[in-house]
């Protein structure tokens, strides 16, 4: 029975059209690949991934979603890249500071002896925001 259904479709695969046939082709394709991202989409599970420092509250999904991941990784990344540079910035104050406490001391020392001494970090108030230097805030000689 199939060895007549195989010369059966051999002895007529020369009558159908070749655009036809590669659309009959295309759209088993198309299908199997509907079929396999069906078996593998996201199902909504009905409860949510409560909000982190990371992201916003989320649908919880089993499988969930590569991009979703991707997303929320990303965001743990930059959260960790914005700690270390406050940390590297409020370490850099604390060593203005320290800089501008020996310059107090250096002055002190300098005027017991009669000397004049200019002062470079003393001017400026270290622990306290300034706007960027185009606007100048005209507070503690930051413009």
């Amino acid at each position: 029975m199939e060895a007549t259904r195989q010369e059966s479709t051999r002895e007529y695969t020369h009558l159908i059209p070749p655009r036809t046939y590669m659309y009959l082709i295309t759209r088993h394709s198309v299908s199997q690949m509907e079929d396999n991202m069906m078996r593998h989409r996201a199902i909504l599970t009905g409860t949510i991934q409560r909000a982190t420092y990371y992201n916003k509250p989320l649908p919880r999904m089993k499988l969930q979603p590569l991009h979703v991941t991707g997303m929320i990784s990303k965001r743990i990344r930059a959260r960790e890249r914005r700690r270390v540079q406050h940390w590297t910035l409020m370490s850099l104050t604390k060593h203005m500071e320290a800089e501008a406490k020996f310059e107090r001391a250096l002055k002190k020392n300098a005027a017991r002896f009669g000397q004049n001494f200019k002062s470079v970090f003393q001017h400026m108030d270290w622990g306290k925001y300034c706007p960027p230097p185009s606007t100048g805030c005209g507070n503690h000689g930051c413009d």
